[in-house]
């Protein structure tokens, strides 16, 4: 139904015709403030909401501005006039307000999730269990943020707030894990740039080059005793693996038959088989502790434990 949209007090008379449970009344006429495409929603409840449509191509679209009396006709009309320069620019309102809703949910925490989940079919455990920590908890004063409006400044203001707190190298870690999050959001056409780059490290971190002379070793290995600490740093020491692929080693990667340790792929780091050929110094470690612990892995604590609870028996 067209209508003169003149007057803010005469749209609470406008009725629904009889037997209608819905009416739209356009704006109409000849006044100086009419606005083609601008109207208002009477539906049988009673709720008035100013709308405003448009053609786009070959297809209509439409807005809801505003519900009277909260919104004004003069305000209403003049969101429309907004609306109806856009359209006549050769713009597109309705797909711009559905793209800046879409665009207000990508916050940081929102993808970081998303970044995560598929992290979790790629990391091992306990690197998968780092990364958590630095995006969730130490990135936590940008979960709010819209990923878009994260820029450089941000990012090498909340590196200098980890490394204060939890040290320059934890900082490292974090700026790492935030990079290659960031990198993995402009692949998904996320963002144009990624903010890490350009930011300082926290610490400079140096590549170790010095190793134990045989008498440090000596004495260390005489300093050792038969419990699961003792254990660890001498198969470490002996077969030149990783911390936790020994101290998390099961009794069905040894075979003591063929003198090798089978790792299999999710705790390697390039996800296949690693082989290791074990001596005879390491057979005789396994095989005591094999007489001594009866269950599936080797150790009776859990890595971090193991050695943890070794390190604090050292400093006593």
């Amino acid at each position: 139904m067209k209508i003169a949209l003149t007057d803010n007090a005469m749209i609470g008379t406008l009725q629904l015709p009889p037997g209608a449970t819905e009416e739209k009344f356009w704006d109409y006429g000849k006044h100086d403030d009419c606005v083609i495409g601008f109207g208002l929603r009477l539906r049988a409840s009673g709720t008035r909401t100013w709308i405003f449509q448009y053609k786009f191509g070959s297809k209509h679209a439409r807005l809801k501005i505003g519900t009277w009396p909260s919104l004004s006709l003069e305000k209403a009309r003049a969101k429309a006039r907004k609306y109806r320069h856009e359209v006549d620019d050769g713009g597109h309102p309705a797909a711009a307000r559905v793209e800046a809703k879409k665009r207000s949910a990508e916050t940081f925490k929102v993808i970081a999730e998303r970044f995560l989940d598929r992290q979790a079919k790629r990391l091992k455990p306990r690197s998968l269990v780092e990364v958590e920590r630095h995006l969730r908890k130490r990135s936590k004063s940008l979960h709010d943020k819209l990923l878009t409006s994260i820029d450089r400044r941000a990012i090498a203001g909340l590196l200098s707030e980890i490394a204060a707190e939890h040290g320059p190298f934890a900082g490292n870690r974090t700026r790492a894990s935030l990079s290659s999050f960031f990198a993995w959001a402009m692949k998904q056409g996320l963002l144009e740039a990624n903010p890490v780059i350009g930011t300082d490290r926290p610490a400079e971190e140096v590549e170790r080059d010095r190793v134990l002379t045989d008498s440090e070793m000596h004495e260390i290995w005489q300093a050792l005793l038969a419990d699961d600490y003792g254990d660890i740093v001498k198969l470490l020491a002996l077969t030149g693996q990783r911390r936790d692929e020994i101290a998390s080693l099961r009794w069905s990667e040894v075979d003591f038959d063929s003198a090798t340790i089978t790792l299999p792929p999710p705790r390697t780091k390039n996800r296949r088989d690693h082989i290791v050929p074990i001596s005879a110094p390491v057979i005789d470690i396994l095989k005591t502790r094999k007489r001594r612990v009866d269950r599936r892995s080797c150790f009776r604590l859990r890595p971090r434990a193991a050695i943890k609870a070794g390190a604090q028996a050292r400093r006593r």
